[in-house]
C-alpha cells in the first residue's frame, strides 16, 4: 500500500499593556498580565500546529499546498521512491490524490519531539488513512503506521526537511525476538 509522509505550525500575538494621557497604569497582578498577553507559542506548540495543518491540507487534497511544507530541498521515501525537491513531492502527492487517495481523510498524532538544534527538531508519531479505495473502486481497510520527520526552521517557520512514513511489520509467526 502506499504510504505517504506528514507532519509543523503558526504563530501567536502577544498583547501590550501601556499608560493612559501620561500616567502609568498600576503593575497588573501577574496573573491579570498572564491573562493580558498570551505567551507565544513554544517551537514544540508549532510543530504540533504543522502537523495538524498538514493533516487539514491532505484532507483537502491539495497537492501542491502539501508540498508547500517542505524545504525547497526537502525529501521523503515511499514506497514507489525517493523523491526530493518540492516539484517532486507535489507530482508524487498529485498522482496519489488523483488515484487511490483521492477523497481520503488523515489522522495524524505526533508521539515525541527531539530537539537536534534550537532550528532542528526530529518528530514521530502516528498516521490513520481511512477511505481509500482498491483498483476495483472498493473501499480499503483503514492504512496505519509511523513516521518520522526532520524539521527545521528557516524565516521564524517550522518545515519538514525529510521526511520517513512507514508501516509496521508484523513479526513472522514463531520469531520470538
Amino acid at each position: 500500500m502506499r504510504i505517504v509522509g506528514r507532519i509543523t505550525m503558526m504563530l501567536f500575538l502577544a498583547a501590550a499593556l501601556s499608560g493612559v494621557a501620561c500616567q502609568q497604569a498600576p503593575e497588573p497582578e501577574p496573573e491579570a498580565a498572564a491573562q493580558a498577553a498570551p505567551a507565544a507559542p513554544s517551537n514544540e506548540d508549532l510543530l504540533h500546529q504543522l502537523a495538524a495543518d498538514w493533516a487539514a491540507t491532505w484532507d483537502k487534497g491539495d497537492a501542491a499546498e502539501l508540498a508547500g511544507y517542505w524545504t525547497e530541498t526537502g525529501d521523503t521515501l515511499a514506497a514507489e521512491g525517493h523523491f526530493q525537491g518540492r516539484a517532486a513531492i507535489q507530482e508524487y502527492y498529485a498522482q496519489g490524490f488523483g488515484g487511490p487517495y483521492a477523497g481520503t481523510s488523515i489522522t495524524i498524532k505526533m508521539t515525541g519531539v527531539r530537539f537536534l538544534q534550537a532550528d532542528v527538531a526530529v518528530a514521530d508519531g502516528t498516521y490513520v488513512i481511512t477511505g481509500a479505495k482498491g483498483p476495483d473502486g472498493q473501499d480499503l481497510p483503514a492504512i496505519e503506521g509511523l513516521w518520522s520527520n526532520v524539521n527545521v526552521k528557516a524565516g521564524g517557520e517550522w518545515l519538514i526537511a525529510s521526511s520517513r512514513p512507514m508501516l509496521p511489520v508484523e513479526k513472522p509467526a514463531g520469531d520470538a525476538s
